[in-house]
């Protein structure tokens, strides 16, 4: 599923800010490759969190609902208390935070950032969520917050 993705991250052969494992670049090279990886990262996870919700929209319509967060937590390796946070966190970002969610996508923010804004907003009504997700991605979009 991820083999494109996969492909594409860099080749260990590679010395500077995109070498791959077991190669360390030198300098300030380091720090631009730790760049990278974490908006790798963040890509990832953000096609993971779509995959989750799709999933979870998918079982929902067959009836299924109930075991989608023990379904996830076996497929991510982590306990079912673990993966609804996930799922919850996934399907707010992708329902009720687009403009973070596209940030993420991009490799803009981290899943942290997500999930703290996700975690702040919890007990707000939608409408304002939107707007908080707005002002914020515009934020991070001029470079003013991450």
């Amino acid at each position: 599923m991820f083999e494109g993705m996969v492909g594409a991250l860099p080749s260990p052969a590679a010395a500077g800010p995109d070498a791959g494992p077991g190669v360390v670049p030198d300098g300030g090279e380091r720090i631009t490759a730790i760049v990278a990886r974490e908006r790798l990262i963040a890509r990832l996870q953000a096609v993971q969190a779509e995959l989750a919700v799709a999933h979870a929209a998918a079982a929902g319509r067959w009836g299924g609902g109930g075991g989608v967060a023990a379904e996830v937590a076996l497929a991510r390796g982590v306990s079912p208390l673990a993966a609804q946070f996930q799922l919850h966190t996934a399907q707010v970002l992708v329902q009720d935070l687009p403009g973070l969610f596209d940030l993420l996508h991009r490799g803009e923010i981290s899943w942290a950032a997500g999930a703290a804004v996700v975690r702040e907003t919890g007990v707000v009504d939608a409408p304002l969520r939107r707007e908080i997700d707005r002002r914020l991605a515009a934020q991070v979009e001029k470079g003013a917050a991450r």
